[in-house]
């Protein structure tokens, strides 16, 4: 029998997959999950699983990339210059969110912790055109980021007592402000120079 065309079933295998493992992750930890499982589950071979990840760590990695809600810098703009009353989550960024607070919740692992900082350092940079190999951009970065996944980590063990909108306006109200103030003038200090 021939091989599948990737083009063709490549959509609902990995999207399969991947669904798979954001529901085993609901049930234990990264580490935990195994190609075999995830064969098991989805009812595909491992060279199927293969064909589309190299490994758990791989498919991690793309889950990651997918779970960063890209909007919100720009939500975090509108609403401190007095766009938005409150910063309102469709339900694909809370699904998103609250993916990524399984990664980095009690569930996740520090390899996946530190890939979402990465992956939210990168969301930043990209929004407001900063320069991360200037050392104050890479140390706000950092703080900014570490700050997020320490945030979706608390709200991922208190989810049932703390709504996540709480816990997104308490941080905005004391931190979003300066950070956003601050990538707003790196931004425009490197639109300058270029």
């Amino acid at each position: 029998m021939a091989r599948p065309r990737k083009d063709r079933l490549q959509d609902s295998v990995q999207e399969r997959i991947k669904a798979t493992f954001w529901q085993l992750l609901r049930e234990r930890s990264v580490s935990q999950i195994t190609v075999s499982e995830i064969v098991r589950v989805v009812g595909c071979n491992r060279n199927t699983f293969y064909y589309h990840f190299d490994s758990v760590e791989d498919l991690t990695s793309h889950a990651i990339a997918e779970a960063i809600p890209v909007e919100i810098p720009v939500l975090a703009e509108a609403y401190f210059a007095g766009a938005l009353i409150d910063m309102p989550l469709d339900k694909e960024a809370r699904r998103s969110i609250e993916r990524l607070c399984l990664l980095v919740g009690r569930g996740g692992s520090p390899a996946a912790a530190e890939q979402v900082k990465e992956a939210l350092k990168a969301v930043w940079i990209e929004r407001f055109n900063m320069d991360n190999t200037q050392e104050d951009v890479a140390c706000v970065l950092e703080f900014m980021a570490s700050g997020i996944v320490g945030m979706l980590g608390f709200w991922a063990s208190h989810n049932d007592e703390v709504p996540l909108d709480r816990c997104f306006h308490a941080v905005s109200s004391v931190f979003s402000k300066p950070a956003v103030a601050f990538a707003q003038g790196r931004s425009i200090r490197n639109a300058a120079v270029e």
